[in-house]
């Protein structure tokens, strides 16, 4: 019996060296993971510069700093600023959906990824699709989208911006949508780039049916859009979808 006790304890303090093992090395990589975002992260501000506006209600590219951009990563479209949710991400553009999502600005292979345009798109569709991961105890990426689950936030967070090589965009919030399967007829094809008048009239009502809130603004059929999607759990086909609508635009400064 003494000599089963003590193999039974060596058998759980075994145990637990493991655990403590593993739970060391998942700690490792988040650190080195948001140590490699945090790199990016700070080149690319080195050039983009910060926001020093007293409201922090603008931040955005100029023609001198989206060439230099550019000059690094022919796939740049734009940059998305989103005071309120301390975002501030550069959007990129593959030939799928699929190329950015485990690779950093410079093309390395990191987990967090870049946010980046539906592949299908272009600045001239009505809704551009911006996807960005969510990281579970991060505010990295679209992390902070979150926050707008809750009404209360809304009114503080409901402004962002959008750069491209022409125009600043200024977006309000009009919808925040849970999406939740593929197969569900109600959902709302936040993918889509352009519609015809059938199909804008059922995204809007879909939109309508499947807000979390009432944000006491619509959009209507002219109005140009940006969908900004995130993932809510790991292994899900659960989304949250942020969609804004343009509210005005101003030409993209020198420098």
């Amino acid at each position: 019996m003494k000599q089963f006790k003590e193999i039974l304890r060596k058998l759980l303090m075994l145990i637990a060296i493991c655990a403590i093992i593993f739970s060391s090395y998942q700690l490792y990589l988040i650190y080195k993971q948001t140590n490699e975002a945090d790199v990016v992260d700070n080149k690319i501000e080195e050039i983009i510069g910060k926001d020093e506006s007293e409201d922090k209600s603008v931040k955005y590219l100029t023609e001198k700093s989206y060439a230099e951009l550019a000059a690094i990563n022919a796939d740049l479209v734009g940059y998305l600023y989103y005071p309120s949710l301390d975002i501030h991400e550069v959007v990129t553009q593959s030939h799928d959906n699929a190329y950015y999502l485990d690779r950093s600005f410079y093309k390395d292979s990191m987990v967090y990824g870049t946010v980046f345009m539906s592949y299908d798109q272009t600045k001239e569709s009505q809704n551009q699709t911006l996807y960005g991961h969510w990281i579970q105890n991060s505010t990295k990426k679209f992390s902070n989208l979150h926050q707008l689950r809750n009404q209360e936030n809304y009114e503080a967070s409901k402004t962002f911006f959008y750069a491209d090589d022409e125009y600043v965009y200024e977006y309000e919030v009009v919808y925040v949508i849970y999406h939740e399967t593929y197969e569900d007829d109600r959902n709302v094809p936040y993918w889509q780039g352009d519609f015809t008048d059938a199909q804008f009239e059922q995204f809007v009502e879909n939109a309508e049916h499947q807000r979390l809130y009432d944000t006491q603004t619509t959009i209507e059929r002219n109005d140009r859009l940006m969908s900004l999607q995130t993932c809510i759990t790991y292994n899900s086909e659960e989304r949250l979808v942020i969609i804004g609508k343009e509210v005005a635009r101003t030409p993209l400064e020198a420098e």
